[in-house]
């Protein structure tokens, strides 16, 4: 069977006049690693959102700045930064097209926000500090997709992010917590297509993470 596209969300960077397309590339080695061809877009290729889930069986949100408050109707606070409206625009577009076409998503740190406030979720703009740049143990829902990836119900992920979700999005079920009841991903409830978002960076903990991988680009071959 042919290795399965996947489309990579990632931003731009700007400087001065020059404009480039920046991915970490510990998504694009996941992706490969996990058995995927990872395909990579911007916001400049808005233009051509549908061309690019007719060639992809799958998509990742990556991670990146902080989303436009008013998309989940607040009003911005101090700590929210790096805001990129044309990114969120974007990234909704692709995440609401592939769900119509039943193309399976994973979402990852802010591709879970995105994803939330994308179906009418909520934020918190800032979380208290200690959740930040520690590594952490996140227990998992009974049943849940992860608990039957992993085979276990708490496992050890990282942490790179000062925001996270407030309010669940209707559609979903949330399926892991930190002790202190942030949530760390959730999940779409309908059965017959595949969204997911965690809010670790699985990606820089791969081999922690490879069953996570493995089993979306398997999604992904099965879509």
């Amino acid at each position: 069977m042919k290795r399965p596209k996947i489309l990579l969300t990632c931003p731009e960077t700007k400087k001065d006049k020059n404009i480039s397309l920046t991915c970490n590339h510990f998504y694009i080695t996941a992706i490969k690693k996990a058995g995927g061809i990872p395909l990579l877009s911007d916001p400049s290729y808005k233009d051509i959102i549908d061309e690019l889930i007719e060639i992809s069986q799958g998509v990742l949100l990556t991670g990146g700045g902080d989303i436009l408050p008013s998309l989940y109707k607040e009003e911005k606070e101090p700590p929210t930064k790096d805001i990129d409206l044309e990114r969120d625009d974007f990234e909704i577009s692709v995440l609401k097209k592939s769900v119509k076409k039943g193309i399976p998503v994973l979402g990852i740190c802010r591709g879970i926000q995105i994803i939330n406030v994308a179906y009418g979720g909520t934020l918190y703009q800032d979380l208290p500090k200690h959740t930040y740049n520690k590594n952490h143990t996140v227990q998992i829902k009974e049943n849940s997709f992860l608990e039957k990836v992993f085979h276990k119900k708490d496992i050890e992920v990282n942490s790179y992010h000062h925001q996270g979700i407030k309010r669940v999005a209707e559609p979903f079920d949330v399926i892991a917590k930190t002790e202190d009841n942030i949530i760390e991903a959730i999940i779409l409830k309908d059965d017959k297509k595949f969204v997911l978002g965690v809010q670790w960076h699985p990606e820089r903990m791969y081999d922690a993470f490879k069953p996570l991988f493995e089993e979306f680009v398997k999604l992904t071959k099965e879509g």
